[in-house]
């Protein structure tokens, strides 16, 4: 997100449109999550929608989600499409293409598990004959070969996804707004490889990469009110605090010795650490770090046109019933009563803890300090974070 800024100075422009809302409130959600399939072709061991993927045949069609975008309250800062597989969408052009018309959309984020090489690369090659935004293609690789193929259910998945890593990073010579990145979902089931995973990535791949920690609503977040939250977690879940301290320490160390380029991506390394931190602390101290933006900044659009305020919350609406008005399912009753009982409650989600990370007033202020400085205040290190609650 923060190396898009810097290649764009009109999207840092926005965010610090957003900075200002995150004063005076948000209207409606600038970062939305869309679901553009609940179809995929893996069978992920750690996935919390396992049970919904490949049911009944009720996407949105295109026609819908123009519709969708048509009538969205105002322009989009960050749009994240998901699934389920996305790539399995063969519209997908046509939805980025869609959203960049109607909500001026200039920065599209997209996970995938790289089995579809060859429709991902035509993708790369038919978005930009038209798109002017950031494309960021975030590769999924949970561990080494067949223990990564294990906890897919693919067999040859590995092999597949760095095909498609080392295909999408030959073609960044020729699009210069395509980033790409190798994502890690850590869990008790693949935390003591990840040693081996990393050294590959870097040796072999050469591309940026990340650890996130698995999510759930039975393990990650502050309160446990069954009516609200959507309980559809896998066997999987997180590694023991001892290993979570180690990968904490760790992850800390490789943020710190990142060479940002320029003094917006200083201010990313800067949110990188509170951001890790905001994750880490509630998880091992029980201590609220920061006030999480789902329902605010950050909304969710599922593929049967369902809106919820985050992964791991019921839904509060359905555009399908409010004539696809997006606010008309965001600013009910009921949402406003959920909205409010989620302004202390904590997960491991990255897309939701780093936008709530960046836009909280404290840490700005923090980051900003650190860039222009070089000085560091309440950062915490992994002493801190794993130390007794005070």
């Amino acid at each position: 997100m923060w190396e898009s800024m810097n290649n764009n100075p009109r999207l840092f422009l926005k965010y610090l449109k957003n900075v200002k809302n995150a004063i005076t409130g948000y209207p409606y959600p600038p970062h939305l999550i869309l679901f553009v399939t609940d179809k995929c072709n893996a069978k992920c061991s750690h996935c919390f929608f396992w049970k919904d993927l490949n049911q009944v045949e009720n996407d949105l069609s295109l026609e819908e989600i123009e519709k969708i975008f048509r009538n969205f309250p105002g322009p989009i800062s960050y749009l994240y499409l998901t699934g389920g597989e996305p790539f399995l969408r063969k519209d997908i052009v046509d939805i980025c293409l869609i959203a960049e018309r109607y909500a001026g959309v200039k920065d599209i984020q997209i996970p995938t598990n790289g089995i579809l090489g060859d429709r991902i690369v035509d993708f790369v090659k038919s978005i930009f004959r038209t798109f002017q935004g950031i494309v960021t293609i975030q590769i999924s690789l949970d561990d080494y070969e067949e223990l990564h193929d294990k906890n897919r259910g693919v067999s040859g998945t590995f092999k597949m996804a760095v095909e498609t890593a080392t295909r999408l990073r030959e073609l960044q010579t020729s699009y210069s707004n395509l980033k790409i990145f190798i994502n890690t979902t850590v869990s008790n089931k693949n935390y003591k490889g990840l040693h081996k995973l990393e050294t590959f990535v870097k040796n072999e791949l050469g591309l940026p990469h990340n650890f996130e920690l698995i999510r759930g609503s039975s393990f990650s977040t502050s309160f446990k009110d069954t009516n609200d939250f959507n309980p559809k977690d896998s066997g999987t879940t997180l590694p023991e605090k001892l290993e979570l301290i180690a990968l904490h320490s760790k992850l800390l160390h490789t943020i710190k010795t990142v060479s940002p380029k320029g003094f917006i991506e200083k201010i990313g390394k800067e949110f990188g650490l509170l951001s890790l931190r905001s994750v880490y602390r509630p998880l091992l101290k029980a201590k609220f770090e920061v006030k999480c933006l789902a329902g605010e900044l950050i909304g969710v659009i599922y593929s049967d046109g369902k809106v919820a305020f985050c992964e791991l919350t019921m839904p509060i609406g359905d555009l399908r019933e409010n004539n696809y008005q997006f606010l008309k399912a965001w600013r009910t009753k009921e949402a406003n009563l959920l909205r409010k009982k989620l302004k202390k409650c904590y997960c491991t989600h990255g897309c939701f803890m780093l936008p709530s990370t960046m836009y909280s007033q404290k840490n700005i202020l923090k980051a900003l300090i650190a860039a222009l400085l070089k000085i560091r205040i309440g950062y915490g290190t992994s002493k801190d974070i794993s130390a007794p609650g005070d």
